[in-house]
């Protein structure tokens, strides 16, 4: 009963024209109360009935009248209604049946996020049809729909996203490039237009989401799955590759990737007969490099920021991108193209303003025109310990040429008269000032550069042990990297050089067996390390807590009755002893624990908690000049290490564990 007469007046509703202010209100509580109704069917009827009374409803007062209490806005009831339901075919009706406004906007995309597989597809299949030019949206909308569409769990909803990109977003984009022929009838699709792919790709950022994994990618691959007319349309001719642009590179780096990996012949010879062969495509990558480094150079030497000079140069690094990522697919069977991409590839690697993510690229286009054997890996490995050397001294070779220059300075001004007067001397004395401060500046600069020289180094070995596959210790380059490069980064005082030389180091374990159990055993004495750290920490806090009795409680106030400030003192010293037993116990047995050799850090942390130990829990730490950790205090410890670990025997001793001395 109360879904038929719900169902006649939702249909009486929607076919009026105008209706009456009185019955207006009667027919807007009546559906209100059927909102919250028992059944889903009711529930259905009266959101079908409320969705066309919305705009009126939104602009009502309260009905103080009403006997359940049922008053506000219809909008916001609605809304409600559309976020909390439990039935999936009541949100899917009233999404339907929403006015679009920029009010409801939000809440009707945020339905694309709905764990009903159906209401999602009626977001993508009828909803954002419906809305209209999709140009409207906001940028982070755009996106948004677009990822959670293409990604989502449901293929049903894939499916209706990528035909909403391929065919209603780009006929919005076709239909602004020819205004002249008007709007196209329902059902007609526009002929191909590169103009309006271009537009349609700057309108979801292709800068940003057409990295790698971003959604820009997914999108496009459908795209040409579903527009064979735009691939046989595209064409990538002399003038296309001279004026790339972030959108038409990206548009033939996905157009290369998506023929060559279809697996259909007639994709590879179309892709074949359209991209340029290797030495002519070598040229226009040697361009779009040249400029990328203009513009770097241009941006590090601007004293201010400059928000478009910027924007420019990520862009041309996206292109610069874009055309490495084609490198990699093309065939090097051509003698000649081969020679001259690995020319451009072994300059673009030495120079230092190359960024990284281009660097990681050359890398990769060098492994590849290498080939795949053992002799290409070796060629492969030295060339990029040449970039290395190449890049260290042109970073590193500026600061030396300034410093020569500022000796022979000194050298000449030494050479002057030796008669020096009181006001010379002044003066000199207020050189000297500014030259000291000057060189403070000056050291400060040259630490930055060897930061610098440090981390382009070591970024370029790690992307060359990304693509290496032989054994460590037969290729003398790579040994001759770890033992100048790597280790000094391991052990460098800087964390971000510390934390790359770690990653490199853990590099060179997955190519030797032998550096990989040595820095194994490095780890667990670090995990070992870090446990008496714990512990020394935790008994500076005991002292703390003993020094500054305040920090934990009051001092009880002196009374004639009290005992006396000696015996009070002993007191605490004799609560003090019993609470750090078994804190001193821990200590004296992880004593013997400490790694023989250790880093730098490690030396400098250890002194810093020499400064912060007393006698009587746990000896002194030093380094002896054989870097072999040794005690000040010549006591045995009342907790013994066990007879294999003591000094005077040797059997079962690892070399790695410290052999503390005992005195007599």
């Amino acid at each position: 009963m109360r879904f038929r007469s719900t169902q006649i007046i939702a249909h009486i509703v929607n076919t009026l024209d105008s209706i009456d202010d009185e019955l207006f209100q009667l027919i807007r509580l009546g559906l209100l109360k059927r909102l919250r109704d028992k059944e889903a069917a009711v529930r259905v009827q009266a959101v079908l009935g409320l969705g066309r009374l919305a705009d009126e409803g939104a602009e009502g007062e309260e009905d103080e009248d009403s006997d359940d209490g049922v008053a506000g806005g219809i909008l916001e009831k609605l809304l409600d209604i559309l976020q909390n339901d439990p039935s999936a075919e009541v949100r899917r009706s009233l999404l339907l049946n929403l006015p679009f406004t920029p009010a409801t906007l939000p809440y009707l995309l945020e339905r694309a996020r709905d764990f009903d597989g159906a209401t999602r597809r009626a977001l993508y299949s009828r909803l954002l049809p419906a809305l209209g030019d999709f140009r409207h949206l906001s940028l982070t909308h755009r996106e948004k729909l677009l990822r959670w569409g293409l990604r989502d769990r449901d293929e049903n909803v894939r499916k209706a996203t990528a035909r909403l990109f391929r065919e209603r977003w780009i006929e919005d984009c076709a239909g602004s490039q020819q205004p002249e022929e008007g709007d196209a009838p329902p059902g007609q699709v526009s002929k191909p237009s590169f103009d309006a792919l271009l537009e349609l790709l700057e309108r979801i950022d292709v800068v940003n989401s057409g990295v790698e994994g971003g959604i820009a990618f997914e999108a496009i691959k459908e795209f040409w799955d579903g527009r064979p007319d735009y691939r046989e349309y595209i064409t990538f001719d002399d003038d296309f590759w001279n004026g790339l642009t972030p959108e038409s590179v990206f548009v033939a780096r996905t157009f290369n990737d998506y023929c060559r990996l279809a697996g259909d012949s007639k994709l590879q010879g179309m892709v074949e007969d359209k991209m340029p062969e290797v030495t002519k495509f070598s040229f226009f990558v040697q361009k779009h490099l040249n400029v990328l480094i203009e513009d770097v150079r241009k941006v590090a030497i601007q004293e201010q920021d400059d928000a478009e000079a910027e924007g420019d140069t990520v862009q041309q690094e996206f292109c610069v991108e874009q055309l490495l990522h084609i490198a990699l697919t093309l065939d090097y069977a051509d003698e000649v193209g081969r020679r001259q991409m690995f020319s451009i590839m072994r300059e673009a690697l030495a120079l230092p303003e190359l960024p990284e993510e281009c660097t990681k690229l050359v890398v990769e286009v060098l492994r590849t025109v290498c080939g795949g054997n053992a002799a290409g890996e070796r060629e492969f490995c030295g060339i990029v310990l040449e970039a290395v050397a190449e890049v260290h001294d042109t970073i590193m070779g500026e600061d030396a040429s300034q410093q020569d220059e500022d000796e022979s300075f000194h050298s000449a001004r030494s050479e002057l008269s030796e008669d020096v007067t009181p006001m010379k001397a002044k003066k000199t004395q207020k050189k000297e000032k500014n030259d000291g401060k000057g060189n403070s500046e000056i050291e400060e600069d040259k630490a930055i550069r060897e930061i610098m020289v440090n981390m382009k180094c070591l970024h370029i070995a790690q992307c060359m042990l990304q693509h290496v596959q032989c054994d460590l210790e037969q290729n003398s380059v790579l040994v001759t990297m770890l033992n100048n490069l790597v280790v000094p980064a391991v052990r460098s005082q800087e964390a971000p050089i510390r934390e790359r030389g770690l990653l490199c180091l853990g590099l060179c374990c997955l190519l030797s067996k032998v550096c990989s159990c040595a820095f194994y055993t490095c780890h667990i004495q670090i995990q070992v390390y870090c446990f008496i750290l714990m512990l020394l920490l935790l008994e500076s806090r005991f002292r703390k807590s003993y020094s500054f009795p305040p920090l934990l409680h009051q001092r009880p106030r002196s009374s004639p009755n009290h005992l006396n400030s000696n015996h009070h003192r002993h007191s605490n010293n004799t609560s003090f002893s019993h609470s750090t037993t078994a804190t001193t116990t821990c200590l004296h047995r992880s004593r013997y624990l400490f790694h023989r050799n250790p880093c730098t850090g490690c030396q400098s942390s250890i002194e810093t908690l020499n400064q912060n130990l007393s006698p009587c829990s746990i000896l002194p730490i030093s380094f002896s000049p054989s870097n072999s950790l040794r005690c000040h205090q010549q006591v045995a410890p009342p907790f013994p290490p066990p007879s294999h670990l003591r000094s005077g025997s040797s059997k079962g001793a690892h070399p790695c564990i410290l052999q503390p001395r005992y005195g007599t």
